[in-house]
């Protein structure tokens, strides 16, 4: 499946017009892959964040964009001045220069990797595609939303997932938990018992950075790492420095295992 085949998918969704409302559907969607093929990591986050302001600046870019190249382009482009805007920069750097120093990237100036490598070394992608605030999405938009998600995993067949955010982890380990036998591999025992008491290892408040491991088939292994939202928020509000800790952690863990492979 090509990326074209995954787009037309979505924009010709039939279920999606009876799940989502009009005004998401109204506002568009964004992608920011152009191709599906060589991709060790995917990044998988909750959704386009909608702001007015950005949001008219983008869509206006991306309509009168001449193709489906340039259309993604131009959320590549806008992607990347979120990704480095603000305090978000600091934790972005720091977010990249782990698998810089673990030698999963390569870079020298972070600006010019955001706006140009980036998008080859990460296949990234949102689960819900539509612009929307947070506090918009339902249940039932993320379990529909799964599907097409399900089509880009199969698609792609990254060795590394980055699943962000606590909803999009709890609807991603739900829905394939069972199906690709996903397991933490250091057991769900450790999570338990490293974690807070009162909250289900299952939990993202557990389960971040703790490596899982799942079969797309009996030959083929990939990997999951479970992280909070890609934010500065939740370094500072949540896990504060811990939340890079585990994160190392997790890919040391990664590592481990593709090496020895």
């Amino acid at each position: 499946m090509k990326i074209e085949d995954i787009i037309k998918e979505i924009e010709s969704c039939e279920e999606c017009k009876k799940i989502f409302p009009q005004k998401f559907r109204k506002r568009g969607y964004t992608f920011y892959a152009d191709h599906v093929a060589n991709y060790e990591f995917m990044m998988v986050l909750q959704n386009p964040l909608f702001n007015n302001k950005r949001h008219a600046a983008e869509k206006s870019e991306a309509d009168r964009a001449s193709s489906l190249r340039d259309r993604i382009k131009v959320h590549q482009s806008f992607f990347s001045r979120w990704f480095l805007s603000g305090p978000n920069k600091s934790f972005v750097k720091r977010f990249l220069e782990l698998f810089k120093e673990k030698g999963l990237i390569a870079f020298d100036n972070l600006k010019d990797y955001v706006n140009g490598q980036f998008f080859s070394d990460f296949y990234v992608t949102d689960l819900i595609k539509y612009w929307c605030y947070t506090k918009e999405i339902k249940d039932n938009h993320r379990k529909h939303a799964i599907k097409h998600l399900r089509k880009e995993i199969e698609a792609v067949k990254p060795r590394l997932m980055l699943v962000f955010s606590t909803r999009v982890w709890d609807v991603f380990l739900k829905e394939f938990e069972s199906e690709y036998n996903l397991q933490p591999i250091k057991g769900w025992k450790t999570i338990k018992k490293q974690g807070d008491p009162e909250r289900s290892e299952k939990k993202l408040a557990n389960a971040h950075g703790f490596l899982f491991q799942g079969r797309y088939d009996k030959n083929r292994k990939f990997f999951v790492l479970p992280l909070f939202h890609l934010s500065v928020n939740a370094r500072y509000m949540l896990l504060r420095d811990s939340y890079f800790q585990y994160m190392k952690e997790g890919l040391e863990d990664y590592l481990k295992i593709v090496v020895k492979r």
